[in-house]
């Protein structure tokens, strides 16, 4: 026997006995351990990497497979933990005894295609070529999507099924790696529209803050006779929520429209998706298009502003007068906060001033203030500050205070009458020594064993096709409840 095969009895003989106290079924529980079969479970005390894969894992939504053929019919349940799936059990459609599973070695999606992006790509087919920046759904009528598996070049597993999806009279399939089949001709009117994205800034639109850009569509459909849903994607590379070249806030935009001779109106049915950029709008015609923000308000002005030291005359043009904020700043120690409030000419609060802290002419930090009209530094180094805070027009002298180094005196604790010696302080933390241990489980895998090791990267482990339908009774309890959720789940 060499020392790799020793080894792995070794791991195995550390290993499993600890989890096989663990793996336990109550009734009521929907755990992975709970849907297996008895002769399964004995399996996994000889499988140590089955296990390590389900261990720690949640039960996710199951996927319903093959509901169109009930004799073929299943569900895969995936397991989760760290954000992606490890392991995903096959139990039976019809009564939900257990068929198979799999697992893999690292956390992914699962499945890898989703419902609704089968559904985009089925789409697509029958609706324009996008833009770069506008993409133009009509509505054909009923959409479905379900998953089916047979065998074949579509799918060699029946742990990766291919979406069955249909729109009017045309059916395709959307496989797993994302690939398109049509399998039926859609044999309605394929409705089309030309879009032109111009950069420009919108015509009239002076009263928005514009993205430089509007869009014309033109189409032969008879306006009010359709339905379409206008997905515009804006730019915002570094998700700060801020259209990127703007200073718009993306939750902030609307889609408008503007026929010949009118004003810009807002659609009013738009929805914004801050994670994809993306804002979607229903529409029943076509002309003028843009996403657009109304422009802020301006903040009132004082009818007699102060003049003299620390205003601004704007030159040029005859550029308008500015005042001063008044600013306060309250504290001057490191490593601790030191609070600035600005107030306007009224004694208001100023959200949205711009605090810029400098040191030996260097920024130092920069904040905005918050709708209490305030924003708070921490400062590590002791020395001498300048506090600077500007909106608009609106300019303040700037102010420099001395940052000191303070020591904070840690509170002593109160003496009371059982007060220990110090022969006790010192002998208690000894005797406490070595009493407490911590193991470190270490999990091999055994290499010479050859698992099934579909194109898909899935480790199908434990086939059992045939496996028999009527087990146990604390089986076929939990394969009823989980029936039950699975149902109620689909609506099915």
């Amino acid at each position: 026997m060499n020392w790799k095969a020793i080894a792995i009895i070794l791991t195995i003989l550390m290993i499993c006995p600890a989890f096989a106290e663990e793996l336990t079924c109550e009734p009521g529980e929907t755990t992975w351990y709970c849907f297996l079969d008895e002769q399964t479970r004995e399996n996994l005390t000889n499988n140590p990497a089955t296990v390590a894969a389900f261990e720690g894992t949640e039960m996710a939504v199951p996927y319903p497979v093959n509901e169109h053929t009930p004799e073929e019919a299943y569900f895969l349940i995936p397991f989760n933990k760290q954000g992606g799936t490890t392991g995903v059990i096959m139990i039976d459609g019809q009564d939900g005894h257990f068929k198979e599973l799999a697992i893999e070695p690292e956390p992914q999606k699962y499945l890898p295609i989703e419902k609704e992006e089968a559904l985009e790509k089925t789409r697509q087919e029958l609706n324009p070529e996008p833009t770069q920046n506008l993409e133009i759904m009509f509505d054909y009528g009923e959409e479905t999507a379900d998953l089916r598996w047979q065998i074949g070049e579509n799918s060699e597993t029946p742990f990766r099924p291919y979406w069955f999806t249909t729109i009017g009279d045309g059916q395709w399939l959307v496989t797993q790696t994302g690939t398109l089949v049509q399998m039926q001709e859609f044999t309605g009117k394929k409705m089309t529209a030309t879009v032109q994205e111009i950069d420009e800034n919108p015509p009239q639109g002076g009263q928005f803050q514009t993205l430089g850009k509007y869009f014309s569509i033109e189409s032969e459909e008879e306006n009010y006779t359709f339905l379409a849903d206008l997905v515009f994607s804006y730019p915002d590379e570094d998700q700060d929520g801020t259209i990127d070249g703007t200073a718009i806030q993306e939750t902030s935009i609307k889609v408008y429209y503007k026929q010949e001779g009118g004003e810009w109106t807002n659609i009013g049915n738009a929805v914004v998706d801050t994670e994809a950029n993306q804002a979607t709008a229903t529409v029943d015609h076509f002309t003028l298009f843009a996403l657009m923000a109304p422009k802020p308000k301006p903040e009132p002005k004082p009818e007699n502003p102060p003049g003299g030291g620390g205003g601004f005359t704007g030159g040029g043009g005859g550029g308008g007068t500015s005042v001063k904020l008044e600013i306060t700043i309250d504290g001057n120690c490191t490593s601790q906060e030191i609070k600035v409030t600005t107030l306007n000419t009224y004694g208001n609060p100023t959200p949205g001033a711009k605090i810029t802290v400098t040191k030996e002419n260097k920024v130092i930090d920069e904040k905005t203030t918050s709708k209490e009209g305030t924003a708070t530094f921490t400062l590590e180094e002791p020395g001498e500050y300048k506090f600077i805070a500007t909106k608009n027009l609106y300019t303040v002298n700037s102010q420099t205070i001395q940052v000191q180094e303070c020591i904070q005196e840690e509170p002593q604790p109160e003496e009371t009458e059982e007060m220990q010696t110090d022969e006790q302080l010192f002998q208690e933390p000894l005797a406490q020594q070595g009493t407490q241990e911590t193991t470190q489980k270490e999990t091999t895998v055994n290499e010479e064993e050859e698992p099934i090791t579909p194109q898909t990267g899935l480790i199908t482990l434990n086939q059992n096709p045939t496996a028999n339908a009527t087990i146990a009774g604390l089986l076929a309890a939990i394969a009823a409840g989980a029936l039950l959720h699975i149902k109620k789940k689909t609506g099915k």
